[in-house]
């Protein structure tokens, strides 16, 4: 595709003398020969797209068969042709194998593997092995989603996130580096970027942002919820914000629009998988990742969802041969999109809808998606942040942080708001609390459902 790579600054050269065309070795000729080939994969046609992804599912299922001592048993009675037939592996499944998922024959040229955790929102910590190459393998994907949101290498990037090390330790100023992250580290780019950690309070990150004035913020889309309703206005240099971790859903869109006058940009992915999928340049849908990993919205009868339908989200990453996850439920729920006008074959996800404990029991237990919620509870009552957390099939607790005691009348009115949002009416219990705390990960959710 001309002109793809027309932003991107120049690779460093490790050449004396030599600028252009750059000489690269080790990781960085590896991330820009993947890049090249994502270039290429991206304007495939389905068909084409998912023969070679079926070719490299084949060597995949044959490594975990042979190598992986959960995979031996697992995999007696199936083929790599007959896919639909491979055990879907749960998280709790993950959970119990340990390291009986592990290779006994991880390829050398793989490189190094290290322990990764991730606990997510849900309460049910696991643990994956991941081999250096799919780390290289996402820093050529980072690099894929800069280039497709157009984002300018000279300027700068601000991230408020779960930090750790030095940004953890000095909470406010935070942080300042050359460049946006291990991606951007083997280019040539004049770029700043900056790290605030999650955990300092809205006012602060407000006051830092302004002092900021980045032109890209990175940041989960609840906290941006809370920017927007901390009624923090968009610096003049603001391009877009770019939204990981969490479910993004249309009035959070919306909103940042209105208020901020600038778009989100959204990745869907899992710690122990990676980039699942990044949304696309010319629409707010996603495009799975379909080099590094195959993708699956299934029905609850394990069928294939079509376009239009809500299914279990089944991803199997393509090249982890330490720890192979072949079709691990994520644990959420997404619904199938059809092909993009935007002229790449990789697969669409129209939207992301979270997790089975996100969903609404009915009394006659029937599970479906409360509405997404909108900003009238402000017009309302002074909330600055509410959960609503199900307790049983008549009930709901109304967690709310707000800067004075509601009213009777008020709570009166958001009960009916709530009801409203929920589709049904429900019991409303109303519980001012001094804040709603975050999961270690970072994450939040405006809606938890605690019936099993």
């Amino acid at each position: 595709m001309s002109g793809w790579f027309d932003s991107l600054p120049l690779p460093r050269s490790v050449l004396q003398g030599v600028v252009w065309p750059a000489v690269m070795t080790g990781e960085a000729a590896i991330v820009f020969a993947l890049l090249a080939q994502l270039q290429q994969a991206e304007r495939l046609a389905p068909a084409a797209l998912h023969g070679l992804q079926q070719r490299q599912l084949r060597t995949l299922f044959t490594h975990a068969q042979q190598t992986v001592p959960h995979y031996r048993d697992a995999l007696r009675h199936c083929t790599a042709e007959d896919w639909s037939r491979v055990p879907i592996l749960e998280r709790a499944g993950l959970q119990q194998a340990g390291a009986a998922l592990r290779s006994t024959a991880t390829p050398q040229a793989h490189g190094q593997w290290q322990l990764i955790k991730s606990s997510g929102s849900t309460g049910r910590p696991v643990e994956v092995e991941k081999t250096a190459y799919t780390g290289v393998l996402m820093k050529a994907q980072m690099l894929r989603e800069h280039l497709w949101h157009q984002r300018d290498f000279s300027r700068k990037l601000a991230a408020i996130r779960v930090a750790k090390g030095q940004a953890a330790a000095q909470r406010l100023p935070g942080i300042e580096a050359a460049g946006w992250g291990a991606e951007t580290a083997m280019l040539d780019m004049q770029g700043r970027g900056a790290l605030l950690d999650l955990a300092v309070p809205i006012a602060d990150q407000c006051a830092w942002l302004r002092q900021q004035a980045p032109a890209y913020l990175l940041t989960y889309p609840s906290n941006l919820k809370a920017l927007l309703g901390h009624g923090l206005e968009a610096w003049p240099t603001l391009v877009h914000v770019k939204t990981v971790g969490e479910m993004v859903d249309a009035e959070l869109r919306l909103r940042c629009a209105s208020q901020w006058g600038v778009p989100i940009v959204d990745e869907y992915s899992a710690q122990e998988i990676g980039s699942i999928a990044i949304q696309c340049p010319d629409h707010p849908h996603y495009h799975v990742q379909a080099e590094g990993v195959f993708v699956e919205v299934v029905r609850e009868d394990g069928s294939a969802c079509a376009p239009g339908e809500v299914g279990r989200v089944v991803v199997t990453p393509l090249h982890e041969f330490r720890t192979p996850l072949l079709r691990y439920a994520v644990g959420d729920y997404a619904e199938v999109g059809g092909p993009c006008d935007c002229g790449r074959g990789l697969p669409v996800l129209k939207r992301i809808l979270g997790r089975v404990r996100n969903m609404i029991v009915l009394p006659d237990g029937g599970r479906r998606w409360p509405l997404a919620g909108d900003g009238r509870y402000r017009d309302i009552a002074p909330v600055l942040q509410y959960q609503f957390v199900q307790t049983s099939r008549e009930t709901f607790e109304a967690r709310i942080v707000s800067e004075r005691d509601l009213t009777r009348d008020e709570e009166q009115q958001l009960a009916d708001w709530i009801r409203e949002r929920l589709g049904h009416p429900f019991r409303i219990e109303f519980h001012r609390v001094p804040e709603i705390p975050r999961h270690a990960s970072g994450k939040y959710e405006d809606f938890v459902c605690e019936i099993g």
